[in-house]
């Protein structure tokens, strides 16, 4: 039982600070970008950028249209990946958009 007077313990101390200064979306995401190939796996790691969660959806940036489908009809399973890595509720929506190219020429 902790009273006003115990110290707290520096975990604590963070998580309040966090919570109060509404710094969990992007504590979150750099948990996810810095985690991101070990979560998803090198392949769609190397065409794909986590960049943003908003109430629990993350948007990421996609390289191509191709990947933009395929990762479409996955994203139940990556949620589900993201979620377990970190056996929370992170994320429950992800959307996809097609990052732009600069064309050379």
């Amino acid at each position: 039982m902790n009273s006003k007077k115990d110290p707290k313990k520096i975990g604590e101390i963070l998580n309040e600070l966090v919570k109060n200064k509404n710094w969990e979306k992007n504590f979150a995401l750099q948990q996810i970008k810095q985690d991101w190939a070990k979560v998803v796996g090198k392949n769609i790691a190397g065409h794909t950028d986590p960049k943003f969660i908003k109430t629990k959806k993350l948007f990421i940036e996609v390289d191509s249209p191709i990947w933009s489908t395929q990762l479409n009809y996955m994203k139940n399973q990556v949620i589900d990946t993201i979620n377990g890595y970190y056996k929370k509720d992170m994320v429950n929506e992800i959307f996809f958009s097609i990052r732009a190219s600069i064309k050379k020429g």
